[in-house]
């Protein structure tokens, strides 16, 4: 990656130091320091972004790579500094805990709505906020819409019914096509 000496030290230093800390094998951690790298990072910014991503992979039982993606994406997505890494993964992992998402499902909706967001003034952490809230009553509608559904098939099914109570009132006209 045309480190310099010290910058490979600085990095063996942070993969072994995270390795350590956390349980992760030392290639592991390399090799998501050569993810961050390939995404453009500094070595600066992969020294001080390895040890948050390293937490957020093992915290939800997630890959690495998974990590580095989420990671990127919200950095470069809403104009942070990889310095803001640990406070960005926090928020993140605060409105998994909070919701019924977990981080892969963030993961997938800031591909969809992040530049979205950001080109609409929508900041970070509303955006992380509005995701959880509405997950959650995501689930509290699709139970809405599953009975709703039902209540559909049911006036479909009763159709004949219908028709002859209405026709036994008087009433003058055609259940269905009216």
């Amino acid at each position: 990656g045309g480190l310099t000496e010290t910058q490979m030290h600085s990095l063996g230093y942070a993969v072994n130091e995270v390795a350590a800390e956390f349980g992760y094998s030392a290639d592991v951690i390399a090799e998501g320091a050569v993810i961050l790298s390939k995404a453009g990072l500094s070595i600066e910014e992969v020294n001080q972004s390895l040890e948050a991503m390293t937490m957020l992979a093992k915290a939800n039982a997630m890959t690495f790579e998974q990590s580095a993606e989420i990671t990127v994406f919200a950095v470069e997505s809403f104009g942070y500094s990889y310095s803001q890494v640990p406070m960005l993964l926090d928020k993140i992992q605060v409105a998994a805990q909070s919701s019924i998402l977990d981080v892969n499902d963030l993961q997938k909706a800031f591909a969809y709505a992040g530049s979205t967001a950001d080109m609409t003034g929508i900041e970070f952490d509303q955006l992380i906020s509005i995701m959880a809230v509405l997950s959650n009553r995501a689930l509290e509608a699709g139970i809405s819409a599953r009975s709703v559904n039902k209540m559909f098939l049911d006036i479909l099914d009763s159709i004949p019914q219908m028709q002859q109570w209405a026709d036994s009132m008087g009433f003058a006209f055609d259940i269905v096509k009216d």
